[in-house]
């Protein structure tokens, strides 16, 4: 008569099963990762590059004609709407009424802007 589980099996017995299906079943995958492995093609020779697909060469200049080659190209805020950036935190000090974009702009100004209650900004460049 064939052996059945169920409630009546002993928790030995049930533990001595699941540790056999375990492994063989990580038997199972290491069969067929090692069989994958062993019959995958060969890598390819890397093909020789043309003068086409060739990297620029690297150059070494001193910082002020690096600086001077950098491609300029006029300001622009094209694309930008305030709207999408709502999260700004509270800030250095919560209690001054200055959001992050508040202390930043306040920092970054060529010249200072006026700052009112509830960290209103009045004047200044940038």
């Amino acid at each position: 008569m064939p052996h059945r589980l169920g409630p009546g099996t002993p928790l030995s017995q049930l533990h001595v099963i699941t540790r056999l299906a375990r492994a063989t079943a990580g038997a199972a995958s290491a069969v067929c990762v090692l069989a994958l492995v062993m019959t995958a093609p060969a890598q390819p020779a890397a093909a020789t590059p043309t003068p086409a697909t060739q990297a620029p060469a690297a150059q070494s200049l001193p910082l002020d004609q690096a600086i001077a080659a950098l491609p300029q190209a006029a300001e622009s805020s094209a694309g930008y709407d305030r709207a999408k950036f709502r999260y700004w935190n509270a800030g250095s000090n919560p209690d001054d009424g200055c959001d992050t974009r508040g202390e930043v702009l306040v920092v970054e100004a060529v010249s200072a802007p006026t700052v009112e209650s509830g960290c209103r900004l009045v004047g200044g460049s940038w």
